[in-house]
């Protein structure tokens, strides 16, 4: 099951409204995710529960790092969960 407070997360990366340090704690938690072995699956599922198309972009840009960089690590087997 998809985090339910990623999309808010994301969302507060780029909230123009947010004190800078709110933002930068945002975005380490949203690139630590991405960077962990499984991270991705978290922003695969999140495509399928959020409305955000603010969210859905970021989350597909993750994807798309994912199937471009590390690839033959996850294997095929495990890029088949989100196509």
């Amino acid at each position: 099951m998809a985090d339910p407070k990623l999309g808010d997360i994301i969302l507060a990366c780029y909230n123009p409204n947010l004190p800078r340090a709110a933002k930068d704690e945002a975005e380490r938690y949203v690139q630590q995710l991405a960077a962990s072995p499984d991270g991705w699956k978290a922003f695969a599922q999140y495509l399928f529960t959020t409305s955000s198309l603010e969210v859905v972009f970021y989350c597909l840009n993750i994807i798309r790092e994912v199937i471009m960089h590390r690839y033959v690590r996850i294997g095929a087997i495990g890029c088949f969960f989100f196509f």
